[in-house]
């Protein structure tokens, strides 16, 4: 692939976001606008003359402002755990610096976790594996996550002696 038809496309995509970032309900890093932000604050570090911060900034309000309006998914891939992780990458990274108190949501994250361990939703990008992984490297071993990490453990050991034992039956 060349140089100017890889510029088109990324200019494609550009134009795409810009059209239609508003229409996303989701705050996540995949299938949300949070993961955006982390878009424009590449395109405009490397394909513009005049870096613009307004786009990234004002999607990442957005998604506070969401927060702030009761939005309630936790997952990496539509919300609370994938805004967060987009947060930090743009950190780690250098592209943006943000001074928000997030400790509130990971303590939503912990909860919503607990819940979805106890309804069975172990998928990463959706359920509490995704949530456990961040929480877990996020916060490091501490009492707090290591206890919500056995909760996690003993929970799919449970389900899966019952699905085990479910199948053979059937």
């Amino acid at each position: 692939m060349n140089d100017s038809l890889i510029l088109q496309v990324i200019e494609n995509i550009h134009i795409n976001v810009s059209k239609n970032f508003s229409n996303s309900i989701n705050i996540g890093v995949l299938n949300g606008i949070s993961g955006y932000s982390i878009f424009y604050e590449y395109y405009n570090k490397y394909l513009t003359d005049q870096p613009n911060e307004y786009q990234s900034k004002h999607i990442l309000n957005i998604c506070i402002d969401r927060i702030n309006n009761n939005y309630n998914k936790a997952t990496y891939c539509d919300g609370i755990c994938g805004f967060i992780w987009a947060i930090n990458f743009l950190k780690e990274n250098k592209l943006r610096y943000f001074n928000l108190n997030i400790n509130s949501l990971y303590k939503y994250i912990k909860e919503w976790t607990l819940i979805a361990i106890a309804s069975g939703n172990y998928d990463f990008l959706h359920g509490s594996t995704g949530t456990i992984y961040y929480l877990v490297n996020k916060l490091k071993i501490n009492s707090n996550s290591l206890s919500l990490f056995q909760n996690y453990i003993n929970a799919l050991e449970k389900n899966i002696v019952k699905y085990t034992i479910s199948e053979i039956k059937n």
